[in-house]
């Protein structure tokens, strides 16, 4: 249990944390959201041509406030989907550029190497960073380890994406199987 002297001590320390207060502090906390683009309103366009390939009908618009829960469940696996692959662009152009970094690298293959160093990114973060040490020598570049965090940073919101997009794949089908029953239960009547 808290003590009252700790419970004072809190409410002082508590009044003296209250985020940055200098104008660069307060400039450079406002873009800590932004700093990598994955959590950004999706592209409309983008995400219409996705919505209306999920709906299957060229005309169909997603405007959320006149939609059905089947609409509502296509809207948030198209938001996944090009999410999904916004982020395999980001990663590619992130390999791309470790690519050109390699020219300097001290490994034989480079291609068999960033490849490996993708799937190792992907599944298992200690493996790709014994291979990104052995590539680039003790001493990588600045640009070099910038992007290798990058890629491990990018490799966490995929598996994440994946995931939110498998939900939400799966919430359209039901909510898709279940309106296909209701009209052949319809028909045969």
């Amino acid at each position: 249990m808290t003590t009252r002297k700790q419970q004072e001590a809190n409410r002082r320390n508590a009044g003296r944390s209250t985020g940055p207060r200098t104008s660069t502090g307060k400039a450079a906390s406002a873009r800590n959201a932004r700093r990598h683009g994955f959590y950004a309103a999706p592209d409309a366009a983008e995400l219409e041509a996705m919505y209306r390939i999920i709906m299957g009908d060229e005309a169909a618009r997603p405007d959320p406030s006149c939609l059905g829960s089947r609409e509502l469940a296509a809207l948030a696996l198209a938001e996944a989907e090009v999410r999904l692959a916004w982020l395999r662009r980001a990663e590619a152009a992130r390999l791309r550029e470790l690519e050109s970094e390699l020219a300097h690298c001290l490994h034989d293959n480079r291609a068999l190497l960033l490849a490996r160093l993708q799937e190792m990114v992907w599944h298992d973060k200690e493996r790709a960073a014994a291979q990104f040490r052995e590539a680039f020598g003790p001493e990588p570049s600045e640009r070099a380890q910038t992007l290798q965090r990058e890629l491990v940073t990018i490799a966490g919101h995929r598996r994440r994406l994946v995931g939110r997009r498998r939900r939400a794949f799966r919430r359209w089908y039901q909510l898709d199987q279940s309106q296909c029953d209701g009209l052949q239960t319809r028909s045969k009547e």
